[in-house]
């Protein structure tokens, strides 16, 4: 049998993505359930890819933020210092919060 995990989750996306932000929060909670019920590995994989295009946490379904941070390169002697974001999770990954300094 065809899988049908794109258009399954397509199709839960085009019909709900009018209704704005009631429609998104509808469109994520569907998608957020499927996920952790579903033994389909293409699906899940559909959908995760869809939270992380609109980046929510998909252990959670918490917005991700981002987080700044800078790497100084002592090697050289100008533009030493190379910028990175990093997109964390403020529930899930509270323990990187704290370990590595990350602050708002």
């Amino acid at each position: 049998m065809e899988n049908f995990a794109l258009e399954v989750v397509e199709t839960i996306n085009e019909h709900y993505y009018r209704d704005g932000t009631d429609g998104k929060e509808l469109i994520k909670d569907m998608l957020f359930y499927l996920y952790h019920t579903t033994n389909d590995d293409k699906m899940k994989q559909v959908i995760l890819d869809w939270f992380n295009k609109e980046q929510y946490c998909i252990e959670c379904s918490a917005k991700l933020q981002p987080y700044n941070y800078c790497e100084t390169h002592t090697e050289l002697e100008y533009n030493n210092k190379e910028w990175f974001t990093a997109w964390l999770c403020p529930v899930c990954d509270r323990g990187e919060f704290e370990y590595y300094g990350y602050a708002k």
